[in-house]
């Protein structure tokens, strides 16, 4: 009886929840955005680390004061920092944004991840690289989260994200562009964005409504429960979502090598993804090519697929294959390697991303762009 009476509330609940969403779909419309027309609203490089050193670079004219990289100093705590007379710069030496001081040897270093994963030692190299500075680094995320272990070493760096910390920067720099019309205009734009990215462009009422529906009875504990149940939910549609994926690679590439020991799509490693479980260390689809490198499907926060060497191996043997794979990456363990097209982030999702996660159709297509991926990479890898 007990028992029933629990589904009942939670079918309720449920129910009620589902009537505001469709209210709020329904009044809503998606305004034109220039962003998202010219880039991926995912572009860390070529969109937002471009627009935010363009918003921090900026003067209103010329030998005005940077008002906004002062504000920025401020809301972060970096004192005794000339922001007048600092260079700001985007991808020097690869670190995404460098504002530096060389009057009072200080110098902010701004990784942005939003796409993609910590590289080894990342943190830690851009920090030697700025070793005769006093450095400030901060981490950027769509939601705060820290950098692998991997990545930071002992380096302190300081955790902000778009969601928390950038808007209400970025709110101030509005204001601050009253007579530039043009300037406020693309930072609205640019704060829609980031709204969608991070999930939270939704309405004041529609906020309000679901408030108010926590509050009432006992559905905050509800919620509570529905929250545990999220993340299980979430682990069976990874699993599912792996399982398509090594399904696909049987069906369209069954000549594929043997499958490595270190293949593992297992609930107890996709568990450990999920949570954020502290030792976690990858999981995927790996076949053997040779002693030294394997052909692999691999997540981070992202799926990405291609050639991975073992530590110290050399990749010089895979030059021709980057030649004639335009458009492919390559990193110190992985030669050769690219994302699928869809912007799926399987470790922070947003609504649109989990709409994308939970629809049979939309994820199948998403499986094909990394099956299909491999199935290139593998052509190009027979030919050799």
């Amino acid at each position: 009886m007990q028992t029933a009476l629990m589904n009942d509330s939670f079918r309720l609940l449920l129910e009620k929840a589902a009537r505001f969403h469709d209210r709020h779909e329904a009044g809503r419309q998606e305004p034109f955005n220039l962003f998202s027309v010219l880039r991926s609203e995912h572009d860390e490089v070529n969109l937002h680390s471009r627009f935010l050193t363009a918003i921090l670079d900026h003067r209103q004219f010329p030998g005005a004061s940077r008002e906004n990289l002062a504000a920025f100093l401020n809301q972060f705590g970096i004192r005794r920092f000339d922001h007048d007379r600092a260079t700001v710069h985007r991808e020097w030496s690869n670190i995404d944004i460098l504002i530096s001081d060389h009057s009072s040897l200080k110098a902010i270093i701004i990784e942005n991840k939003i796409w993609a994963d910590d590289q080894p030692r990342q943190l830690q190299r851009y920090s030697q690289q700025m070793r005769e500075f006093e450095r400030h680094i901060l981490y950027l995320t769509l939601d705060g989260r820290e950098a692998s272990q991997d990545s930071a070493g002992e380096v302190d760096y300081q955790c902000i994200s778009y969601k928390n910390d950038l808007v209400p920067w970025l709110m101030g720099c509005q204001q601050r562009a009253c007579e530039e019309p043009e300037l406020r205009e693309s930072l609205a734009q640019y704060l829609r964005l980031i709204g969608k990215i991070t999930g939270t462009d939704l309405s004041g009422a529609y906020m309000n409504d679901l408030k108010k529906l926590c509050l009432e009875d006992n559905n905050l504990l509800l919620i509570h429960d529905l929250r545990e149940a999220m993340v299980e939910a979430r682990i069976s549609l990874l699993e599912e979502l792996w399982h398509e994926i090594d399904e696909g690679l049987q069906a369209l590439v069954p000549c594929l090598p043997t499958k490595s020991n270190e293949s593992e799509i297992s609930e107890a490693r996709i568990r450990r993804f999920v949570t954020g479980y502290r030792s976690y260390a990858g999981h995927g689809l790996y076949y053997d090519l040779d002693d030294n490198a394997r052909l692999g499907v691999e997540t981070g926060d992202y799926i990405f697929f291609g050639i991975k060497c073992k530590e110290g191996a050399s990749n010089e043997s895979y030059r021709r294959l980057r030649d004639n794979l335009r458009g492919w990456e390559s990193s110190a363990d992985w030669p050769l390697y690219r994302y699928p097209p869809s912007d799926l982030n399987l470790k922070h999702t947003t609504r649109e991303q989990l709409a994308l996660l939970v629809n049979e159709e939309s994820r199948q297509n998403y499986v094909d762009e990394i099956v299909s991926g491999v199935s290139i990479l593998w052509r190009e890898i027979e030919k050799r």
